[in-house]
């Protein structure tokens, strides 16, 4: 049948209009990386635009059976490291997506944490699937609460992924997460109707970050540590 196959060669054209990613990151080797908040800064700048995707590029954007399997795997070993970032190793199906490296900061006193960040950005400097960055503290001996931060909105709500990483560092949290799409990269309306955008993970279900591998992941991983005694 001649339909799959179209499909399929549209589906490649809308990737390619927004970008292939070939160009290297280096946010974890600049010399302004000194502090975790910079180099959350730093990826910031790579942020998946403002209306960007449209219906296919959306959904060619989004991650696939394999590679969700492949979060699954990833998030539950770095939630579990101690003392050696690189020990957990990436599944075939995000191994040349993603990396897993171990980031300390500068100067007396800096702290270290693993990050699992995006590998590339397309040659306008953009993420062109936009998944975004989680963080943990390297070791378990650096966590002093059981807490989780996300920043659901980098750009759109200016300074708050910056800000994020920094309550997170200075609270001793278990994790961080900054989104890496703009909450109106794509402009279709969100499963809460039409007053969001599909790409606000903060008011839709269907992402990494919230309702798929990452979100449910993390969620399974702090119910599993809290319990309530009346």
């Amino acid at each position: 049948m001649r339909i799959p196959t179209f499909y399929g060669l549209f589906i490649f054209l809308s990737v390619s209009f927004i970008g292939v990613e070939s160009a290297a990151i280096t946010c974890l080797t600049s010399p302004s990386s000194t502090t975790l908040e910079a180099l959350v800064d730093c990826f910031n700048a790579f942020t998946v635009p403002s209306n960007t995707y449209d219906a296919t590029s959306y959904a060619a954007a989004q991650p696939n059976t394999d590679e969700l399997s492949a979060w699954n795997t990833v998030v539950a070993s770095l939630l579990a490291v101690d003392g050696d970032c690189t020990s957990v190793s990436l599944p075939s199906a995000l191994s040349s997506i993603y990396s897993i490296s171990l980031f300390t900061e500068s100067g007396s006193g800096g702290k270290s944490f693993c990050i699992l960040s995006k590998a590339n950005s397309n040659s306008g400097g953009k993420y062109v699937r936009g998944w975004g960055l989680l963080a943990v503290p390297a070791t378990r001996a650096a966590v002093s609460r059981y807490m989780h931060l996300s920043a659901p909105h980098p750009i759109a709500d200016d300074g708050t992924s910056q800000q994020a990483a920094g309550l997170f560092k200075r609270t001793g949290a278990k994790s961080l997460v900054i989104a890496g799409r703009h909450r109106g990269a794509y402009q279709a309306n969100s499963c809460e109707g039409s007053d969001y955008f599909k790409t606000d993970p903060a008011h839709d279900t269907v992402w990494l970050f919230t309702g798929h591998s990452l979100g449910l992941k993390l969620i399974s991983y702090f119910r599993a540590r809290f319990s309530l005694k009346l």
